[in-house]
């Protein structure tokens, strides 16, 4: 990301990312509310700067899910200088991981909230032995003092 110029690399449904493209900020903008109507979801992710947390907040009043990430190491690649070419698919794959992470959790976390909530309910949830389950209610104590399972 430069004030002048933003070098963009997209990718679409998990197919391979496509080559880098350059756009101005406004045009860059104009191009991810295009995409916006293409898609269920758009996601962003840039590296933090020196020029502000601005277009961060412009994605987001667009409607994109947008991350600001902190910025490589100039001297990362042994290059001593850093291109948006080369940096831009690195962050495209960082953003999918991290998706891709994200959805793990909230599957874990679902897959908890089910035996605490079975464990609450005096159960003894289903493959979980009962080693398990005394460990898992020693552990939380009191179930009742969670609200919902990201407290978990």
């Amino acid at each position: 990301m430069h004030w002048t110029q933003c070098t963009v690399v997209a990718q679409f449904d998990g197919a391979s990312p496509r080559p880098a493209q350059r756009f101005t900020p406004e045009s860059f903008l104009a191009w991810v509310a295009a995409q916006q109507t293409e898609a269920h979801e758009v996601h962003s992710c840039y590296e933090a700067g020196a020029f502000g947390y601005g277009l961060h907040r412009r994605l987001v009043a667009l409607g994109i899910k947008n991350v600001v990430v902190r910025p490589r190491d100039w001297d990362e690649y042994h290059k001593k200088v850093k291109t948006g070419r080369r940096d831009a698919p690195a962050l495209c794959g960082m953003l999918v991981r991290w998706q891709a992470l994200l959805l793990e959790m909230d599957r874990q976390i679902a897959a908890l909230t089910a035996l605490i909530e079975a464990a609450d309910a005096g159960e003894r949830p289903v493959g979980v032995g009962a080693l398990t389950a005394g460990t898992l209610d020693r552990e939380a104590g009191d179930w009742r003092r969670f609200q919902n399972r990201r407290e978990v």
